[in-house]
């Protein structure tokens, strides 16, 4: 029998998962005063990072157009548990900016497979800049800016959600 780290870190994140949905801090998160969990489907996902480490975070799901022309415009601040994800009904070029948000985010776009293809980091509030995925992208996971350095978030590393028929 030989001893797998990566699974034994899989095992261990999806318990945490378990553990954690019910204590997420995603009730905190408003926009111009109003709960976000009022408005978007709530859920949550792992990244299994490339230094083995697994990130839990709640998440808003943003898969209509109109959630997703919303995104986390208006929200001052956000705990760095959570995030939003936008789902796109196929792969595609996506291109994202920062109107009307107040906070700068990190950008994690990914394949259909959950696999993190492209990080933009620390995007500008308020930039009407176009923010590209760089090549064909399924999903973005919007998280506080500088968020994805601090837990070494990076290309080639996976995220797990039924979205991606993982868990």
């Amino acid at each position: 029998m030989t001893f797998n780290i990566r699974r034994l870190s899989a095992i261990v994140c999806m318990w945490l998962l378990a553990a954690s949905v019910q204590a997420q801090t995603l009730d905190t998160v408003t926009a111009q005063g109003r709960p976000l969990v009022q408005d978007f489907p709530q859920s949550s996902l792992i990244i299994d990072t490339s230094v083995n480490s697994c990130e839990h975070f709640g998440i808003f799901i943003a898969s209509e157009r109109n959630a997703q022309a919303r995104g986390l415009m208006y929200v001052p601040e956000m705990p760095d548990d959570v995030g939003m994800l936008f789902i796109h009904p196929s792969e595609r070029m996506i291109s994202m900016w920062m109107k009307n948000t107040l906070i700068p985010l990190d950008m994690v776009f990914m394949d259909r497979s959950g696999v993190v293809t492209h990080i933009a980091e620390n995007t500008v509030p308020g930039s009407l800049d176009t923010i590209s995925s760089m090549r064909p992208a399924l999903a973005v996971l919007e998280i506080n800016g500088g968020l994805a350095a601090r837990l070494g978030i990076q290309p080639g590393d996976r995220v797990r959600h039924p979205f991606f028929g993982s868990l």
